[in-house]
């Protein structure tokens, strides 16, 4: 079952995620690259250098069977049909999800296939999720979605900006949240994404989050997203973002953004380097400035 969990996402190992490197026969430690160099084989052996048609893959991964269930509450699964790798797998998908959310999750369950073959014992077996395999499902989908030398090719002279994440989405028939992500995971941008939602006060509010900090970030100069609501184009500017802490601090820092209206929601970018050009990657992964301390509900001066 696909997971919202972001697939930079450096859990704790697991002993399901242990035995699948130590057993993977690639010569890496990281569970990350053992996932990357799975996906790069099972494209070899598809004889398939483009992911925009998943059928090879399923094939290869002996994926025999595939359904739609529009019922389901989750996006997709995948289950053996018998007790062994080699009886094959039926793939169930959530027919009312959009189509690149779909393509999404059939690339995450073909990854799962991968545990089953090398973790049988574990897999094979009624078993609790494992987060740290969801997040490493991810991690190959978008590594099968989004090729790795494609990517690079197509993204390195390209303005950091909404506009080329929504060029890479319809290459690659993806979100560009997932674009955004693979992106970051290659080191070619590294930057923090938003997704915002408006409330029916006309307040905005976090509805997702892609960065190394998962907080309720909130703008001090509220005119930023009312303005980005109303316009036709990306605004672009310097701003300040905060979060109100635990220990009644407020945490704030200076930002460069670019914030669209998609549908009914805001997409944001920032970074702490402008963001014009992919030349210059601005630098966000750094501690977050610690304000004076400041009650609840005070304002920002």
């Amino acid at each position: 079952m696909r997971s919202s969990r972001d697939s930079s996402s450096r859990s704790a190992v697991t002993p399901l995620v242990d035995l699948f490197v130590r057993r993977s026969g690639i010569a890496s430690t990281s569970a990350w690259r053992v996932m990357e160099e799975l996906v790069e084989r099972l494209r070899r052996e598809a004889a398939s250098s483009s992911a925009l048609s998943l059928e090879r893959f399923l094939k290869v991964r002996n994926v025999i069977e595939k359904r739609v269930d529009p019922e389901i509450t989750c996006d997709g699964f995948i289950e053996p049909i018998g007790a062994e790798f080699v009886k094959g797998f039926r793939l169930v998908l959530n027919g009312n999800r959009p189509s690149v959310r779909q393509r999404f999750t059939i690339a995450h369950e073909i990854c799962h296939t991968f545990f089953y073959e090398i973790v049988p014992e574990l897999k094979f077996r009624s078993h609790p999720t494992d987060s740290y395999e969801e997040a490493l499902c991810n991690h190959g989908a978008a590594a099968l979605l989004m090729p790795a030398e494609d990517v690079i090719a197509n993204s390195r002279a390209k303005d950091i900006s909404i506009a080329t994440l929504e060029d890479l989405g319809r290459r690659y028939e993806v979100s560009i949240e997932a674009a955004f992500l693979r992106l970051r995971a290659l080191r070619l941008w590294d930057c923090e994404l938003t997704v915002w939602h408006r409330m029916k006060s006309g307040a905005f509010v976090v509805d997702r989050i892609h960065s190394w900090l998962k907080a309720d970030w909130r703008w001090v100069n509220t005119s930023v997203p009312d303005r980005a609501w109303s316009s036709k184009s990306p605004i672009v500017g310097r701003a300040f973002v905060y979060y109100d802490a635990t220990d009644g601090y407020c945490v704030a820092k200076p930002i460069f953004f670019q914030v669209a209206r998609k549908g009914e929601s805001l997409i944001a970018i920032w970074g702490r380097k402008p963001l014009s050009s992919a030349k210059r990657l601005p630098t966000l992964f750094e501690k977050p400035e610690l304000t004076r301390p400041r009650r609840r509900g005070m304002p920002l001066h």
